[in-house]
């Protein structure tokens, strides 16, 4: 298995024990370029991550930029996760994030102290 492929086979496993739905596109030339390895869905947003082997976040195409940032634009979470233990960091905030939204009683606001986060969730 490739160091890549490493990383997607660990990401697939932590997304599954989360119980967060996933799949991994099938790139076959007819589809969208540049569409992230992992496509998911978890409390309601759209999940995107691409894979890098460990220390290669740089090696992201141009393609593969341009859809991370359309999937941000319309406020899906789009990531490059080059070590499964990141990407528990940021499941785990996320998680953190929606206990204080919730613990309030709001759905509209995001986390009290955003800034302390790795990442902001959509709203």
């Amino acid at each position: 298995m490739t160091p890549e492929g490493k990383v997607k086979a660990a990401c697939k496993k932590e997304l599954k024990a989360r119980g967060i739905w996933h799949y991994m596109p099938v790139q076959n030339g007819m589809g969208v370029v540049g569409i992230p390895d992992i496509i998911g869905c978890w409390n309601g947003w759209f999940i995107a991550i691409e894979t890098k082997a460990k220390g290669k976040k740089s090696g992201v195409t141009p393609n593969q930029a341009n859809r991370l940032k359309e999937i941000q634009s319309a406020k899906g979470l789009a990531l490059v996760i080059d070590d499964v233990e990141e990407l528990v960091i940021i499941l785990d905030d996320c998680e953190r994030q929606l206990k204080e939204v919730h613990n309030d009683g709001s759905e509209n606001k995001v986390a009290e102290e955003p800034e302390k986060s790795r990442i902001i969730l959509p709203r």
